[in-house]
């Protein structure tokens, strides 16, 4: 999230990791690089990082 408010960014953090557990890596990671497109940069910052945990955690099934 590019959210101003730091504690407001890790919880929304915490949450986009307990979705990669339960939902499938193939669908999340559609939505995730959408927000690729954005024009904020903390957007951006936290979809590559939720997109490298999703590797480390989904591994191969993450396309």
């Amino acid at each position: 999230s590019g959210h101003n408010i730091e504690k407001m960014r890790e919880k929304l953090r915490d949450l986009m990791k307990q979705i990669v557990c339960i939902y499938p890596a193939s669908k999340l990671f559609q939505y995730v690089l959408e927000g690729l497109r954005s024009k904020n940069n903390r957007t951006r910052i936290e979809c590559v990082d939720l997109i490298g945990y999703m590797i480390d955690y989904h591994g191969e099934e993450v396309k």
